[in-house]
């Protein structure tokens, strides 16, 4: 009840309104999906059809997902620090769930109407390296991602060089803008969630 009452009133009243549930610090949302769905279903059924509802989540849940995207969701950001799943094994310690699940979490979005966000989780050197470029161009192109958000990964240099040593080319940060730009030049680069009601 409290959920659909701040929601309800922000989506009704406020211009390009976003509510999101889940943020980096508050655990994986999907887990609580049964009364998040509840309270989207009825802000969207007795309420409102303004503003845009939004998820930040890991999607190993799909579940949870399924149930949330069923309720009305509008919009997901999946949290990712590489597309390749040694490397995402290493870094998220998935438990009860694999990076397959994640993207048929978002596959089940989008083919109901979600627009999907990538939480890309950069860090020079790694992000930028060829392999994890050209995964991350194939996860895009595989899943229709609609955008991709950059958030700089502050870690310890040694901690993500042990776990992760380089060997490889990278392209620079910049570069790989430039080549995210040319090789998927319909999903948007940016930094923040936009409304998309």
């Amino acid at each position: 009840k409290e959920i659909t009452e701040i929601a309800a009133l922000h989506l009704a009243n406020a211009r390009e309104a976003i509510i999101s549930f889940g943020q980096g610090c508050e655990g994986e949302p999907s887990l609580n999906a049964k009364d998040l769905a509840a309270a989207i279903r009825e802000v969207r059924h007795n309420h409102t059809d303004k503003g845009t509802i939004n998820i930040n989540t890991n999607a190993g849940y799909t579940k949870g997902i399924m149930e949330m995207v069923d309720a009305g969701l509008d919009a997901m950001r999946v949290t990712l620090f590489s597309t390749i799943k040694t490397a995402y094994n290493s870094y998220h310690q998935p438990y009860n769930y694999s990076l397959n699940d994640v993207e048929y979490s978002i596959n089940y979005a989008k083919d109901r109407g979600l627009k999907v966000s990538l939480n890309l989780l950069t860090y020079p050197g790694f992000t930028d390296r060829e392999s994890e470029a050209s995964s991350l161009i194939g996860f895009v192109r595989r899943n229709n991602i609609d955008m991709i958000q950059f958030r700089n990964l502050n870690i310890d240099p040694d901690i993500i060089s042990q776990h992760f040593p380089s060997g490889e080319s990278c392209y620079g940060i910049a570069n790989l803008l430039d080549l995210l730009k040319h090789e998927i030049p319909y999903v948007t680069l940016g930094s923040y969630s936009y409304p998309v009601r």
